[in-house]
This record gives structure tokens, sequence and C-alpha cells, in this order.
């Protein structure tokens, strides 16, 4: 499933690491569906087992008992060794797969690391004591922290409490499983922002996935939590936290583990104009066309029947005149998860950016022509999708 066609002397993920600082070693050899091998620290080894994900190896190893994960990165030629918010620099020593397989377990027990790689916690956790909200369209309710107050919008809550500086989040999401949520996480970059941020993941509880990003965002040091649930009947509930790392505390992540633990799902209330919508408009592209004083837009959606969609959109404008001239060109495209909810006697259409982590809702209409649709009033064409196939 997992497995790569290149060699282990070509994989720059095969052979020996080491952090001449912490002492960390990591060594890796190719197996035919992933990787394994031993992380070393402070005299004791930890036989691990991985794969590559998003052009890194991710791995996971038992401590004491419980699973930690951890990730092997390689990024402008350096590599990277990281879990539950610590980074370490490793160096490459050997490009040689290790020739015994990984040390066992000594019995005696040693100091820990000086470098803990920790484990998130379990999924375990106290309920939320604060108001009760509830989205019977996205089919979820849950308790706010005691003291934060919730202001309902863009389909979802946004948290905030006084004196504090970072910010809570509630949204629904469309994914049918933990994999699929887990297969559409990855490194976010973006140049132009000057956004770096390095995704890392876990299981939470039989139907969750912990995300945690660290990087840069416009130039400020910043951190990201989230907790996805899945729903037992469709899509599910997303909590995130976001701050900046300077006054980021962990008790954010313990709110956030508090709002799952109050969670509860329900089937979420359609009405049959939001399904006639859905069958409508399932498959199929939308497209929005205006050229006007010299500017150009062109934006195509592309609804497929699994629930994903792609979003592409370009912008050129030209202005001339005797003395000067002026032009742009721009393109933008991204992706994510769609769904059609009712909100009162409305038909709303729901995308959630993947690479954005934003979501945009589209109250429809039906217009006179029938390849036609109306989106928050303006008009986009129903065609036949390519890219769906």
């Amino acid at each position: 499933m997992f497995s790569s066609f290149v060699s282990a002397q070509d994989d720059p993920y095969v052979g020996t690491f080491l952090s001449r600082e912490t002492g960390l070693q990591v060594q890796v050899r190719k197996t035919s569906d992933g990787y394994e091998g031993s992380l070393s620290a402070e005299g004791r080894s930890y036989p691990f087992t991985g794969f590559k994900f998003l052009g890194m190896l991710s791995g996971s190893y038992d401590y004491n008992g419980q699973t930690v994960t951890f990730s092997l990165a390689r990024m402008l030629g350096a590599y990277m060794v990281t879990s539950d918010g610590i980074s370490i620099p490793v160096e490459r020593t050997s490009s040689q797969p290790p020739a015994v397989a990984a040390a066992p377990r000594p019995a005696q027990q040693p100091a820990q690391p000086s470098q803990p790689v920790q484990p998130i916690q379990s999924a375990a956790a106290l309920k939320a004591t604060g108001a009760r909200h509830q989205d019977p369209y996205g089919g979820y309710a849950f308790n706010a922290p005691a003291g934060w107050q919730a202001v309902q919008q863009n389909g979802g809550f946004t948290l905030s409490k006084s004196g504090l500086s970072y910010q809570l989040g509630v949204s629904p999401h469309n994914y049918r499983s933990v994999a699929a949520a887990q297969a559409d996480v990855q490194d976010l970059r973006d140049d132009a922002s000057g956004t770096y941020l390095r995704a890392r993941t876990q299981p939470y509880g039989s139907n969750g996935l912990y995300v945690r990003f660290d990087g840069t965002a416009e130039g400020q040091q910043i951190v990201i939590e989230s907790i996805a649930l899945v729903s037992p009947h469709e899509g599910g509930v997303t909590f995130a936290a976001a701050g900046l790392a300077a006054g980021y505390p962990a008790q954010a992540a313990e709110l956030l583990r508090s709002m799952a633990a109050s969670a509860v799902f329900m089937q979420p209330q359609v009405s049959a104009a939001a399904q006639q919508w859905k069958q409508r408009l399932s498959g199929k592209q939308l497209l929005y066309l205006n050229t006007s004083n010299g500017l150009s837009d062109k934006t195509a959606i592309d609804l497929c029947s699994d629930g994903t969609f792609g979003y592409y959109s370009n912008s050129s404008y030209l202005s001339s005149n005797a003395s000067n001239s002026f032009s742009y060109a721009g393109q933008d495209q991204d992706g994510g998860t769609w769904r059609i909810i009712s909100r009162g006697a409305s038909a709303v259409l729901v995308l959630m950016f993947s690479g954005q982590g934003s979501i945009s809702e589209y109250e429809l209409s039906a217009r006179q022509a029938s390849n036609e649709a109306g989106l928050n009033g303006r008009r986009y064409f129903i065609q036949a999708s390519e890219r769906c196939r």
C-alpha cells in the first residue's frame, strides 16, 4: 500500500540520522510496505514502523504503553525530527540501511531522554460546562468552555474570552472517515504571505483526528490545533484553537478536548429543496464569467459526487489610455469538501477549503434558464465536470 518505487540506496529517508547536540539517533530501513527501524536516546531504543506521507516519513513507536507519532522530514537538504511540538535537527551520517534489526528495549529503566517526545493526551476528558450550542443543519451540538462567548458565523462558531490572545472555533466538515480527514492534511506554504506551517497528526479516540500546525504566518510564529470528530450520520465537526506561539498555552488543547467530549451528533436536517439541489449539482461544474470595463473574471467550481470539490479562479484587468496603461493577471485554485444544507427556507452550498482552512457559503436560487443557478445572486452556468470523472 505504501510501497515506494525507488531503491533503498536512492531513498532520502533510509540510513542513520543523528543529532550531535541531543544524542538522538534514528536508524531507518525500507520494507516492502513502508519503513522500520529504531529511535534511540539516552541509551534506550524504541523500535518503530512508518510510511511515507506528504513527502516525509511518518512513524510511530510504543512509549510506556502509549503510541507516539513522529516525522522525519527533509526540507532544503536539511533533516528534522518532529513530535508533539518539539523539532530536532538531525544529520544524515549514513545512507546505508542498518544491517541488524531494531534493538530490543532493555529491562532496566534509565533516565528519560533530555528531549522527551510525549504523545497527545488520550481522548478521555471532562466535558465543557459552558453554554450549549447546536447546529441542526450541521448535525451536531456542543458545550462551550465556561466563560467563553460564542458567535455563530460562516457556517460555524467563533469563541473568544476577554483577556486571552488566542481564539477557539467550531465548524462542520464533510469527511466520511478519519482516514479521509487524515489524507487531506498537508503542510501549508504560501510565499506571498510568508506562511509556512508544518502539519502533524495523531488519531484521537475511535472517531477523531488531532492535527497541529506549527510555523509562521505573515512573519509571526503561530500555533493551530484541531480535533476533528466524524459523525455516525454524515460529516462531523472540527474544534480548533489558534494563536501566536509566544502566548499560546497548553490549556488551549485541554479546552479543545473538553468541547470534543461534550459533542453530540444527530441526523442533519435537510429540506426537500436542499436535497433537490444536491442531486442537481452533484458531479457538475459551476462556471461564473464576467467581462466589463477591462475586467475579466472566471471562476469554476467542480462539485464531485464523492463530496470533494475543486475551485479555480482567474482574473485579469487591462486599462489603457493616451498617457499610460496598466494590466493585472492573477489566478487561484484550491479544493476541499462540499455539501448543501438547509437554512430556513433556503438551500445553501457550503465549501470547506482545505488549503485556505476557510468556509464559504452561497445561497442557491433558481434562474429562468435550466442550465443556470444563482449563487448569492450571481449567475453561474451548470455544465458537466471533466475534472470529476
